[in-house]
């Protein structure tokens, strides 16, 4: 493509293709004649010459000409990418892969009237966890001899931008399918041992129970959000709300028509009233965000429904946290010999 070749001029070896900067990398290491060796011989010596300098560690390493070609765009890749999972979920970091606990802590209780001759009135503040482990994926590419006798330089350009969107793509996934769960229920969570969304946390409405997206339910939806309960600091303070409102409605793309236009309505679509008793769309509903994404779609569609959800600006009150190795926040490109026979 354009990008791959523009990639390749900005490279130190522009110009070159993958058998000519293979011979460069013979005739650093002083091998004479190698613009004579045929496709097949190269590559046997290239694989010769790695395995006597395995622990050589040089500007003319066989692998760091090829880091070089590459241009090192995978975070270019990571970061271009179109996916919507970082609109909705906070970032945490830990500092190792072991099991590391969020503690949710409560507020303080309520004030109370200070009374002449007695002392300040006592609170104190509860706390809940949840777990999580950080977990590492990979993915490695191989330049065999099919590349080197092919002189296939595009095998190599623009690699790591296609790997930065592999892990953009992971991490994706990673999120619908938390998110989800089983049947929209989502994780069970530490605090309880119940789904995300139970009936119990009042944040959840059945598939089938007839809840689609109207006024009706979304105000219910929106009045539930911000009912929800903030944890109890001690057994004589008065419940505590979250009071937080929604920002983003998340659901199948099937029903984003429907949202869409109801977000847009000047009046509400849904009342009956005559032209001279129009009334009016409810701001927050022309406030909310759409967004659907063909994973959520797919996970749907395999258990035969069409749901939503109301998500809160996660600076606010984040549902969802994305994990992230402390000082390892992007996908990092490594290069080594191959473990599994000759290739390079």
């Amino acid at each position: 493509s354009d990008d791959e070749s523009a990639e390749v001029r900005k490279s130190a070896y522009g110009g070159l293709t993958l058998q000519s900067i293979m011979r460069a990398y013979l005739d650093f290491h002083g091998v004479r004649g190698s613009a004579y060796l045929s496709p097949v011989a190269l590559y046997n010596k290239c694989v010769e010459i790695r395995q006597q300098r395995s622990f050589a560690i040089t500007g003319g390493d066989l692998t760091n000409i090829f880091l070089d070609v590459a241009n090192k765009d995978l975070a270019k890749g990571y970061q271009e990418i179109p996916t919507v999972h970082q609109m909705l979920c906070g970032v945490d970091r830990a500092t190792n892969f072991l099991p590391k606990y969020t503690v949710k802590i409560s507020n303080v209780g309520d004030m109370e009237e200070l009374k002449t001759g007695e002392g300040f009135p006592m609170t104190s503040m509860s706390d809940s966890k949840e777990s999580v482990q950080l977990k590492i994926f990979a993915l490695a590419l191989i330049v065999d001899m099919k590349a080197v006798v092919n002189d296939s330089l595009n095998a190599l350009v623009g690699v790591p931008a296609k790997l930065g969107q592999s892990a953009r793509r992971l991490e994706e996934t990673l999120f619908w399918n938390f998110l989800y769960g089983t049947a929209m229920a989502g994780p069970t969570m530490g605090e309880d041992n119940k789904a995300m969304f139970h009936a119990d946390h009042k944040n959840f409405l059945a598939s089938g129970s007839g809840a689609a997206p109207t006024t009706t339910t979304l105000q219910a939806a929106k009045q539930a959000m911000r009912r929800q309960r903030l944890l109890q600091p001690d057994g004589r303070a008065s419940v505590q709300y979250m009071n937080v409102p929604p920002k983003y409605i998340v659901a199948h793309g099937d029903l984003s028509q429907n949202i869409e236009q109801r977000i847009s309505a000047v009046y509400d679509i849904d009342s009956s009233a005559t032209a001279n008793e129009r009334v009016p769309n409810l701001q927050f509903i022309k406030s909310l965000i759409p967004i659907d994404s063909p994973y959520l779609d797919a996970l749907m569609d395999a258990n035969n429904h069409k749901g939503w959800y109301l998500f809160a600006d996660p600076v606010q009150m984040a549902a969802i946290n994305k994990v992230l190795l402390l000082g390892q926040e992007a996908p990092t490109l490594r290069q080594k010999n191959s473990d599994v026979g000759e290739p390079l």
